[in-house]
């Protein structure tokens, strides 16, 4: 079977009019898939908080590429031969909601 790693949101910015609808989708997720967290990408704000003993962590969209990119290259450079887990790019599922 499948195992995933983590839930994803993305919004451009998560704000009053937006956090109970984003949350609430993350949160439903993580239940759903047996997550502790899960992330919400925005273009430029960080942090973190837990809502439904769910912790979301908020952070801009461009720190988690380079983060995730710089993963794979320290596992390069470590070994020749990485586990194959570190090689595993996330697959990111979008829906848009009404």
């Amino acid at each position: 079977g499948r195992k995933f790693i983590f839930a994803c949101q993305v919004c451009y910015e998560l704000n009053l009019n937006n956090r109970k609808r984003e949350t609430t989708g993350l949160v439903g997720a993580c239940k759903e898939l047996g997550l502790r967290g899960g992330i919400i990408l925005t273009m430029d704000q960080e942090e973190t908080f837990s809502t439904q003993g769910i912790r979301i962590s908020v952070m801009p969209v461009w720190k988690w590429v380079l983060e995730s990119s710089a993963g794979s290259r320290r596992a390069d450079r470590l070994d020749s031969q990485p586990d194959p887990k570190m090689r595993t790019r996330p697959t990111i599922t979008v829906s848009a909601g009404g």
